[in-house]
């Protein structure tokens, strides 16, 4: 019987637990060194002499075979939300949506805590033109990024679902559990993946 587990839990298992990249480059042979010795010995011996540990090499970097059908998997995505999965994949965060939202301009206090005002003539402090101001919390264009980021992750895990199902032996997997825009409801997430 399959074990049910969040899609998201899953990818986590997979890049962080497993280090499915590891895996996958370990087992990719590495050609020979053409300007060292590795030529050299393939030159004259019609053999390359492989001094490594294979053993050692492949005991670091084992890793479920489910693993690497989901980095598979994942790397069919396009490279944007391919991108995004990785990163949080891998330390098992959530993009950030900016929860507290836009920021806002504030004036400037001075020592005293009044206002600073801008002068036309600042030496003698006549012609006032303003208060002097700055900007507290994320602009407009960094929260539209970043919870634009946040909803193509959410769509790639949606995505990932009916192929991991369909391909993954020992897992089956659900929707992510995630809020579909939680800026829009109010909701402080706090991730906790499962053990």
């Amino acid at each position: 019987m399959k074990e049910i587990r969040d899609i998201e839990w899953l990818l986590n298992w997979a890049f962080e637990n497993q280090r499915v990249e590891t895996a996958i480059k370990m087992a990719i042979p590495k050609l020979p060194n053409i300007s060292g010795g590795g030529f050299k010995q393939l030159m004259e011996l019609g053999v390359r002499v492989d001094s490594s540990s294979a053993g050692e090499r492949w005991g670091s970097a084992r890793c479920h075979d489910d693993a690497v059908i989901i980095y598979d998997l994942v790397c069919r995505l396009p490279k944007e939300a391919m991108g995004i999965l990785v990163i949080h994949a891998r330390a098992g965060t959530r993009p950030d949506w900016c929860e507290a939202g836009i920021g806002c301009e504030e004036a400037v206090l001075d020592g005293r805590g009044r206002t600073k005002k801008i002068w036309r003539d600042p030496i003698n402090r006549t012609g006032l033109i303003g208060v002097q101001t700055k900007w507290v919390g994320h602009r407009p264009e960094v929260v539209e990024f970043q919870r634009a980021q946040y909803l193509v992750w959410r769509e790639a895990l949606k995505v990932l679902v009916i192929p991991v199902n369909k391909e993954l032996t020992n897992f089956q997997s659900t929707m992510p559990r995630c809020a579909k825009q939680p800026w829009e409801i109010g909701l402080r997430e706090i991730i906790k993946i499962p053990a």
